[in-house]
């Protein structure tokens, strides 16, 4: 089978990105990961501007209940009600249409690319999560250069030292594997891909660009490392 891109420069050819918004950010606390601010600016709001440099559309891939009316009342206080509410509100004001978790949900990242799959018609799709504020500007066309040839359905990051599985760029070919994944309890990134035809793609003179923030304190340090360069 041949997994072809159009020409990058044909008219036709539309670049399109997912950003990963559907996790629980449980490791940050209540609060919601994605929209932690970092200088000013939200940790996905910083993805939203890199994705929108490099694609033609990009689509925000989110768990909020609320845009697709599921039931969460009997189940949640009133605090955490509102909280998803501003979440929605948070989420609208970025500009980008946001692709609802489909269920089953609370699967992972694979749950995510899976909704974006099924509800967006293109033949390829980038995905990246939320939670890395510093994207290099050549990740989309650096992930597409190495598909040329057309042997490879999928594209993923390497940093020097390991895979980086949640960023990539896939073929819709994918869809049905990734849904038995889910189906299976199979739910490490990591491991689906290990079981796929694939390319790793070289970023190991930006490793940086892929830092990705996980707890409160991942983001005081650094912003502490901002502070610091922006004083020299």
């Amino acid at each position: 089978m041949k997994y072809l891109f159009l020409p990058s420069n044909c008219k036709q050819f539309k670049k399109t990105w997912v950003i990963l918004a559907g996790g629980g950010s449980v490791r940050f606390g209540k609060a919601t990961k994605a929209l932690a601010l970092l200088k000013g600016l939200s940790l996905v709001q910083r993805v939203v501007i890199a994705g929108q440099q490099q694609a033609d559309h990009v689509y925000l891939n989110v768990h909020t209940g609320l845009a697709s009316n599921e039931r969460h009342e009997s189940l949640e206080t009133s605090e955490e009600s509102k909280t998803r509410a501003l979440d929605l509100k948070a989420y609208q004001a970025l500009g980008v249409p946001l692709l609802e978790e489909l269920p089953p949900f609370h699967q992972g990242p694979l749950g995510g690319m899976a909704s974006a799959w099924q509800q967006l018609s293109d033949d390829w799709l980038l995905f990246s999560p939320c939670d890395s504020p510093f994207l290099p500007t050549n990740l989309y066309v650096k992930l597409q250069q190495a598909l040329q040839a057309g042997t490879m359905p999928l594209a993923v990051v390497h940093d020097g030292e390991r895979m980086q599985p949640l960023y990539c760029l896939m073929h819709r070919s994918l869809l049905a594997s990734l849904q038995n994944a889910i189906t299976e309890g199979q739910l490490s990134v990591k491991r689906w891909i290990a079981g796929e035809d694939h390319v790793e793609v070289d970023f190991s003179d930006q490793a940086s660009s892929f830092v990705n923030i996980n707890t409160p304190q991942d983001l005081a340090k650094i912003e502490g490392t901002m502070l610091l360069i922006s004083k020299h």
